[in-house]
């Protein structure tokens, strides 16, 4: 069994490979580290990462219904890209670790040069430094409403 190489490592070599055929190659060569987990694996793993969240907790400030939130949450049900966002932005994920969770539930991750998404990434970092205009999926909605853009579907 070879060694796991990390992402940024698999991404060298494939970018670092100077023909067609040493690309695939290469491909080839990375097929053991390539990875599919769904969102529910994904956000799974970060409870565990953070053992003073609590998934109850999470939900309420989502502003998901319970049951659904319980569904996306384990993984039984697909959501959309905002509900996704409302769930991640309630569990406290940084940009990094939202845009994973978004890419990992099918959803493009959040870009900057988005007018929408450039607010909901100004909220997660105001969120992530402690700001307290940030608490709930719902308080990120009002913000999102109030510089004219859509609220989150949620």
């Amino acid at each position: 069994m070879r060694e796991e190489k990390d992402t940024s490592m698999v991404l060298e070599e494939l970018n670092n490979a100077t023909t067609l055929k040493k690309g695939i190659s290469s491909i080839e060569e990375n097929k053991d580290n390539f990875v599919k987990i769904s969102f529910g694996d994904f956000f799974n793993r970060y409870l565990a990462d953070h053992k003073d969240l609590k998934l109850a907790d999470i939900i309420r400030d989502s502003g998901l219904s319970r049951q659904y939130a319980y569904s996306v949450a384990d993984g039984t049900k697909n959501a959309s890209r905002d509900r996704i966002i409302a769930l991640c932005f309630a569990a406290g994920m940084n940009k990094d670790e939202m845009d994973h969770a978004l890419i990992h539930a099918g959803h493009s991750a959040l870009y900057p040069k988005d007018n929408r998404d450039a607010y909901i990434i100004v909220a997660i970092a105001s969120k992530c430094r402690g700001d307290k205009e940030f608490r709930t999926a719902d308080d990120l909605s009002l913000f999102l409403d109030e510089q004219g853009q859509d609220p989150l579907d949620i």
